[in-house]
């Protein structure tokens, strides 16, 4: 799955600096072509996490003197930080190209390459020189091989990183993200112990306790991880499937479907958004949600179960054969495609039904050991959205 935002800083720079910004910018008042003033105050503004003010202090200095490859490759940085990994990416390579060659610029390189979907890219940059240069090199390292749906790879590649590195708390997060979707919950757990407050723990830790029923202590996790970095979509997944689990289908819709756009391709948050609209009895949506889904990956059963369900309380009762059909040949175990195959029983012998259907679907036992659809939803929504070995 794609992940907006990436490699998660280990430290969090602070808002202010430590005053060095402000001084500076008083000396700059009274010397503003200071070309070492607006050097000094250029890295001050990063350091405070200013990216605006850095860039503005770079163009000035621009304009006195050319600015030197330190400089263009702080100027990067500061384009990084501000979203524009295009230019940011154009600016590293131009410096590489031109023999100024690094391993802390070809992991600057390697970020921005990251943040255009470029994994291979990435990867190719992240050598073992690179991987010593900084703690989020590693961390970067693994979240590319897990987008190309390299988990095995990522797993061993990552432990090995992980155990020259055990104080690496973002590592441990990343690691355990790649070990949930490789269905290893005994290793994601472990990891994510190890991941403290990093957002990938936090997350980690809050899906296992949705999984476990602990909605309580899932939120919990969840807000927290919001608060450490408020775009990340696993998040936002997680915090609408507990919503979902608590009956709040409302809240539930805004933050699943907040979800699904942040990754764009993850199949499980597109179905879990749906799943919600259907609660409130919005079909429209729900159907768009579904059909998103099935675009993504036409194998995927629960997609097209989904839709059959959508289909039966529509009264279009041959299409809902058809889907249902497809669903269960795809995987017998389709928690949708069950659900409409028993409303399609019941349809045969009461076709006045459709309009309680509704109200009926999420309280149907469909599951082995009587599992409701509702008590599905938040498995299908944690469907991985990386396949492995196939890049995204």
């Amino acid at each position: 799955m794609t992940e907006a935002a990436f490699p998660e800083r280990t430290q969090q720079a602070p808002a202010t600096g430590d005053g060095r910004l402000a001084r500076y910018l008083d000396f700059l008042g009274q010397d503003p072509r200071n070309p070492n003033l607006l050097n000094d105050a250029a890295n001050a503004a990063i350091d405070a996490g200013e990216t605006d003010i850095a860039l503005d202090l770079l163009d000035r200095l621009a304009g006195i003197v050319p600015l030197t490859p330190a400089q263009l490759n702080l100027k990067g940085m500061a384009l990084l930080r501000k979203g524009e990994a295009v230019v940011a990416a154009k600016l590293f390579s131009d410096l590489v190209e031109g023999g100024h060659d690094d391993p802390s610029l070809r992991f600057n390189l390697a970020w921005a390459k990251a943040l255009l979907a470029d994994h291979v890219g990435a990867l190719a940059l992240l050598d073992e020189a690179v991987l010593g240069t900084t703690p989020q090199a590693p961390v970067l390292r693994i979240q590319s091989l897990h987008h190309l749906g390299q988990l095995d790879d990522a797993l061993a590649e990552g432990t090995r990183l992980l155990d020259a590195q055990p104080g690496n708390t973002t590592l441990a997060g990343a690691l355990s993200t790649v070990a949930m979707d490789a269905g290893d919950m005994a290793s994601a757990s472990a990891f994510a112990a190890r991941g403290g407050d990093s957002s990938d723990a936090l997350i980690t830790r809050g899906l296992i306790a949705l999984s476990s029923h602990q909605s309580g202590d899932a939120a919990t996790l969840l807000d927290h991880a919001l608060e450490v970095r408020p775009a990340h979509p696993r998040a936002w997944l997680g915090r609408g499937l507990v919503r979902l689990k608590e009956g709040d289908a409302a809240a539930a819709t805004r933050d699943l479907e907040a979800a699904a756009r942040q990754f764009g391709r993850h199949i499980g948050s597109w179905l879990a958004a749906g799943w919600a609209y259907f609660l409130q009895g919005d079909v429209s949506a729900a159907r768009r949600c579904f059909e998103t889904a099935l675009a993504l990956d036409a194998n995927f059963a629960e997609s097209h179960g989904s839709l059959a369900v959508l289909d039966i309380v529509s009264g279009k009762i041959e299409p809902a054969r058809r889907q249902t059909a497809v669903a269960l040949r795809l995987d017998r175990q389709c928690f949708s495609g069950a659900l409409a195959k028993s409303l399609l029983a019941e349809h045969d012998h009461n076709p006045l039904l459709a309009h309680r259907i509704r109200e009926r679907a999420m309280a149907i036992a469909i599951g082995p050991n009587g599992e409701t659809i509702a008590q599905a939803i938040a498995a299908i929504g944690l469907v991985p959205g990386t396949p492995r070995n196939r890049p995204s």
